[in-house]
């Protein structure tokens, strides 16, 4: 299974500045977090995605199309990874935005991920990472705000809904 990524309510579901298309050279799952780095020798509009190498990063969430119309009745969300150097587009957070990624997109503390504490920018990978409290020199950050289950039995997902309290 794949991650899933649900934009709830977020600024760049209104404000196309806020998206970026990017390309890795590596499949990457939604929901996960990338730098936007150059542009891809030729295009005007699209960079190379790199992975997380500081807690400073400046970071972008993707969120590739997962499905095309003759796959929806076959496919779930979670049955989508955005493929090696195709470009997928990546979502840019602002403060106080809300969304879910799935469970499997955060690194816990321990075993389970707990409702009040924060996730940020790892200092390297894809993941987000729990945290207590808010980690000053983070980019990113976003508070736990609920665990949930998208779908129904034999597809539950695991999910976590993120109130984003800074970002870079």
């Amino acid at each position: 299974m794949s991650n899933v990524f649900i934009a709830e309510r977020m600024s760049s579901t209104k404000d196309g500045a806020l998206l970026k298309s990017l390309q890795k050279t590596a499949a990457i799952e939604n929901g996960l977090l990338v730098v936007k780095g150059a542009l891809v020798s030729g295009e005007r509009d699209l960079s190379v995605a790199g992975d997380v190498a500081a807690l400073t990063n400046e970071v972008y969430i993707t969120d590739g199309v997962p499905l095309e119309y003759d796959e929806s009745t076959v496919k779930g969300l979670d049955d989508f990874t955005n493929e090696l150097d195709k470009p997928f587009r990546a979502r840019k957070a602002q403060k106080h935005d809300v969304f879910s990624v799935s469970v499997a997109a955060c690194t816990p503390l321990s075993t389970l991920l707990v409702v009040g504490n924060t996730v940020e920018t790892p200092a390297t990978g894809n993941k987000f990472l729990e945290k207590e409290s808010e980690s000053a020199t983070a980019s990113f950050v976003a508070k736990i705000v609920a665990l949930w289950t998208f779908g129904l039995q034999g597809r539950a997902i695991s999910m976590v809904r993120l109130e984003v309290t800074k970002s870079l």
